[in-house]
């Protein structure tokens, strides 16, 4: 089978290259010839195209979105129903693979499925409209290649709705420090964002944090979704040459200050926050540009 291609992840970057605890890239890696889909509908519909995307949330757990959007000229309706070996999720099916070998990570092989209900899910789509559905799984840390695809019927008609895949890789979270981010509720088009991180030592010992926080990753996202915004809107700083550290105390904080670059279109955003090569992750926040 022939290499794939997957699209690089957009964000922006502050102060440094770009380094996630999820981390796309462009891939060349063939996939294993004897892996086969978890389930083949018998054709893919003219028009539907998907696109996967991934985030990773506060706990840690990685969100994979699929976006599912209508290009031809008439409403397509979908129906779609459980599946026992996805942890009876609708959409989207998912495997992940383990890069360098040919390990399936998920679904576990020889687990049992589980009973789900037999209810079923209607999504319909006018032309040129789009939809998005999501899913959460517990990795440990490690590079994969995850392959998402929506499975449906169209009509009588099963159908397999593909998207490119990814590659990550989920670096662990560091232990015994906490970072909160904190920025404007709203900001103007075009305006940069002032963005305070705050790093509390909430273990019992001492912890050497550094005295400059560099890279900091910031990626704009859909708040509903979690569908990347600006796919294409990846500016990149350089590091200066490795900063000193400091002692934090069991309980003290520190506060890094930094701005992200100004954003071009009004919108309600979801801003995902990593430092440290993703070791250290804020929560979620939301910026509203008019």
């Amino acid at each position: 089978m022939p290499p794939f291609s997957g699209r690089l992840l957009a964000a922006v970057l502050l102060g440094g290259a770009a380094l996630l605890p999820v981390h796309a890239a462009t891939l060349s890696v063939p996939v294993p010839s004897d892996l086969t889909p978890l389930s083949a509908p018998a054709a893919t519909l003219p028009g539907l195209s998907a696109a996967l995307s991934s985030a990773r949330t506060a706990d840690g757990r990685l969100t994979l979105s699929l976006s599912v959007k209508n290009a031809g000229p008439a409403t397509v309706a979908l129906t779609l129903s459980r599946h026992s070996d996805q942890n009876c999720a609708f959409a989207p099916l998912i495997r992940v693979l383990r890069v360098g070998t040919r390990e399936v990570v998920y679904p576990v092989a020889g687990a049992e499925p589980r009973l789900c209900t037999q209810e079923v899910q209607g999504a319909s789509l006018g032309a040129g409209e789009s939809t998005s559905f999501s899913r959460t799984l517990d990795l440990p840390p490690g590079d994969y290649v995850v392959e998402g695809w929506l499975s449906a019927l169209a009509g009588a008609q099963p159908v397999r709705v593909p998207a490119a895949p990814l590659r990550l890789t989920l670096a662990g979270a560091r232990s015994g420090l906490t970072l909160q981010a904190r920025l404007p509720q709203t900001v103007k088009v075009g305006a940069s964002v002032p963005l305070s991180l705050l790093l509390t030592n909430t273990s019992a010992q001492v912890q050497a944090v550094p005295t400059r926080l560099c890279p900091v990753r910031v990626e704009l996202r859909d708040p509903v979704s979690g569908a990347l915004r600006f796919p294409d809107h990846q500016p990149t700083y350089k590091c200066p040459a490795p900063d000193r550290t400091r002692l934090l105390q069991p309980g003290q904080s520190t506060l890094y200050s930094w701005t992200v670059p100004s954003i071009p279109a009004a919108g309600r955003y979801r801003l995902d926050i990593s430092a440290d090569g993703g070791q250290l992750q804020a929560a979620p926040v939301t910026l509203q540009v008019k």
